[in-house]
């Protein structure tokens, strides 16, 4: 069973089909049902963004398709799709590449890459704090608990 996740086309428009993995790391080629937002009628004029979540996955007979599709835009995926990392030699004035952890490869101006690397440290940063914080505070709460 494909394994409910994101995904990212190659191609946009209507009916284009998606590439996901599976829980066992096979690659499955599958379609936006038509019962989504973006599927059905939604389908002729596509998601607007290359990269997608969904919710669920469904056989429809020899086929497979995503229900609940979410466009996410490429700088949602650059600021909160897992590791990022400068890629290959940047010159001034060029686009260069940004890689995501997922393998993604997106392509900023040179004058941008760095300041979305610091927002992105910047992100980091704060998240790592809060769910340090809430760790402590949950494990403070079960102390608690207990003394009583």
């Amino acid at each position: 069973t494909p394994q409910p996740n994101a995904s990212g086309a190659a191609v946009l428009g209507p009916r284009a089909s998606f590439t996901i993995h599976e829980r066992t790391g096979q690659l499955v080629n599958v379609q936006i049902h038509r019962s989504s937002v973006h599927g059905g009628d939604g389908r002729s004029t596509g998601i607007g963004s290359p990269f997608f979540v969904y919710s669920e996955v469904v056989k429809v007979g020899e086929s497979v398709r995503v229900r609940g599709v979410t466009p996410v835009p490429p700088i949602a995926v650059a600021l909160f799709g897992g590791h990022l990392a400068p890629v290959g030699h940047a010159r001034v004035g060029q686009a260069t590449g940004l890689l995501a952890s997922n393998g993604w490869h997106l392509r900023v101006p040179m004058m941008l890459r760095e300041s979305m690397l610091r927002l992105r440290r910047g992100l980091d940063t704060v998240l790592e704090a809060r769910i340090s914080e809430a760790g402590r505070a949950s494990a403070k709460s079960v102390r608690s608990a207990f003394d009583d």
